[in-house]
């Protein structure tokens, strides 16, 4: 059984590095990568690459460590850290330079030094707790967890109640107003099967649900555990980010369902087996789905190369979907009207405008008066992300082959280059 174990862990560890072993050469993925990149750019591009995989290493193991300091059995435990290590959500954060790698670990690091019970380790885990306040709106996660632990091990119902109600009202208050609109398609956010970007397995969610189920003898003992798992369900409709920290309690609860299902007596051995690889493969199908995403994954060489081109053009400022600004900075190093973080109200009136408007008056008055020189566009802005049809809004402006100029166009990108100076009066 050890040896499977081992082997097992072996297979996890090793899909959780596949992805940044399969992009050595290729761009760093994602969006929000390129920010952290803009921001620090005087670190090489290696350790944007290395540092989520370490953390996310050793917050797999000061897990394993917390479940066994918080008296879980030792099966519970082994399943557990597995089926976190092949998850989705947390093979994204290990291998993407978000803010989430190295919040999860100070979690992990500070609740293992909070249970200690050393003398005064404890107090250590005080300064970590506090410095998840400097992630914003994440401290609430800690706050959540925190809370759980506390009034599930002392069993202050009451207490524990009141306590969820404070919180409840607390994170409604601290979210700004554009993140309580709820996205629409819940279940392709929540669950990986369905197309979420870093969802749960669908098979997680039932073996959860056993697991719940399981549990409901201790159900006055679990109860702040229950309101945490809802709370988490609820934030995945608003907070994409919700569904990493739903997926920590998603795996001990099907953890505890597996165990449940291994440890049961079979008249028929091989049917147990069969049963327990089919659910192995099951999870490894999504892993490896999720890992081929992220291979994929933009920035592509094509995009580069195009950035690069711009990058040599003269100096001018660039119009693109804002999700493209922070690729834009870094590789094109060309100042942008707007990024995902830079996007006020202001900013997406004037955006709605240039992307829709084929007033040629009207577009070019807001190009001149926010400094526009080039437009930069991509596939996916013209396959839905902004346009729907050929010669929609600006791409119908650019007919005015004085006003337009194509500079680039490979790989389904285009650059434009504006030129006001032909404008006729």
């Amino acid at each position: 059984m050890n040896n499977i174990r081992k082997f097992l862990m072996g297979i996890g560890i090793f899909i959780l590095a596949l992805p940044t072993l399969l992009r050595l050469n290729k761009p760093l993925p994602g969006i929000e990568s390129y920010y952290f990149i803009n921001q620090f750019s005087i670190f090489p591009d290696f350790i944007f690459r290395i540092f989520p995989l370490f953390f996310g290493f050793f917050s797999l193991y000061l897990f394993y460590l917390l479940l066994n300091i918080l008296g879980f059995k030792k099966n519970i435990s082994i399943m557990s850290t597995l089926l976190l290590l092949i998850s989705t959500p947390f093979i994204y954060v290990s291998n993407y330079f978000t803010l989430h790698f190295l919040f999860l670990f100070i979690n992990f690091a500070a609740f293992y030094l909070f249970f200690r019970k050393e003398k005064y380790l404890y107090l250590f885990s005080i300064p970590l707790f506090l410095s998840t306040a400097l992630f914003g709106i994440y401290a609430i996660i800690t706050i959540l967890f925190l809370a759980m632990n506390i009034f599930t091990i002392k069993r202050h119902s009451g207490q524990s109640f009141a306590f969820s109600i404070t919180i409840l009202v607390f994170m409604l208050a601290s979210l700004p107003s554009a993140w309580l609109i709820p996205n629409q398609h819940y279940l392709q956010i929540l669950i990986s099967d369905f197309g979420a970007d870093i969802g749960i397995a669908i098979s997680s969610l039932i073996l959860a649900f056993f697991g719940f189920l399981k549990t409901w003898r201790q159900k006055y003992k679990l109860l702040f555990v229950y309101f945490v798992a809802i709370v988490l369900f609820v934030a995945c409709r608003y907070l994409y980010f919700a569904v990493i920290y739903l997926n920590i309690l998603i795996v001990v609860f099907a953890a505890k369902a597996l165990d449940g299902l291994l440890s049961k007596k079979w008249e028929l051995k091989f049917i147990k087996q069969i049963s327990a690889i089919a659910l192995l493969c099951t999870f490894l199908f999504s892993s490896i789905s999720f890992v081929d995403r992220i291979s994929n994954d933009q920035p592509s060489d094509a995009v580069v190369k195009s950035l690069v081109f711009l990058r040599k053009q003269e100096e001018g400022r660039v119009f693109s979907h804002p999700e493209k600004g922070f690729w834009i900075t870094y590789y094109a190093d060309k100042p942008i009207f707007s990024d995902s973080l830079i996007f006020d109200e202001n900013m997406k009136n004037i955006s709605q405008i240039l992307y829709y408007s084929r007033d040629f008056s009207n577009s070019t008055k807001l190009l001149d008066e926010n400094g526009i020189k080039y437009i930069w566009i991509d596939e996916k802005m013209k396959n839905g992300q902004v346009w729907t049809k050929p010669e929609q809004g600006l791409l119908f402006l650019f007919v005015d082959k004085k006003l337009f100029t194509r500079i680039y166009n490979k790989s389904g990108i285009e650059i434009w280059e504006y030129h006001p100076e032909q404008q006729t009066i």
